[in-house]
């Protein structure tokens, strides 16, 4: 069983990789999403389809187009998370006392079942894994994207805050 406790803001990988999760808990101040469109970079193909898998094909093509950075209320409306605590300090109780639940009964048949629902996506990345890394390396090195991230990084270093980010 896997979890990711959430505090505050959680963009790009940070965001797949809780998309991953088995349960996920945010706290109320939080946000979420794949955000790399802002930076004028796709989002990575095997991380659209596990967004898509969680937050529904439409809600995916909208939000992922968008860049949007989701708010905790609507994560939990849209079943993106699985709880919203008010404070950091709650994350790890919640997130524990979730997983504890989970392990109750003999793990074999969740573990099983969790195979079958995210295996078929698990083979078509591990075979694609190539054709990923090439497009993400095509789209990073697109004079575009480096001038894109360039302003960031500037805006970072003088203290501003990106849009979106």
């Amino acid at each position: 069983v896997t979890a990711a406790a959430i505090k505050g803001y959680c963009p790009a990988g940070g965001c797949a990789l809780s998309l991953c999760c088995d349960y996920r808990v945010i706290t109320a101040d939080g946000a979420m999403g794949l955000n790399e469109v802002v930076l004028g970079i796709a989002v990575p193909l095997y991380w659209a389809e596990v967004f898509a898998n969680v937050a529904g094909q439409r809600r995916a093509e909208y939000l992922l187009q968008r860049g949007d950075m989701t708010p905790s209320a609507k994560l939990l409306e849209y079943g993106m998370v699985d709880a919203v605590v008010s404070s950091a300090d709650q994350l790890l109780a919640a997130a524990t006392q979730e997983v504890t639940s989970w392990l109750k009964h003999p793990d074999a048949g969740r573990a099983s079942t969790k195979e079958i629902l995210r295996g078929p996506l698990t083979e078509k990345w591990t075979k694609g894994i190539q054709y990923e890394a090439a497009m993400a390396w095509k789209i990073c090195s697109d004079p575009r994207s480096v001038a894109a991230l360039t302003m960031v990084l500037k805006q970072m270093k003088a203290g501003a805050k990106p849009s979106k980010l």
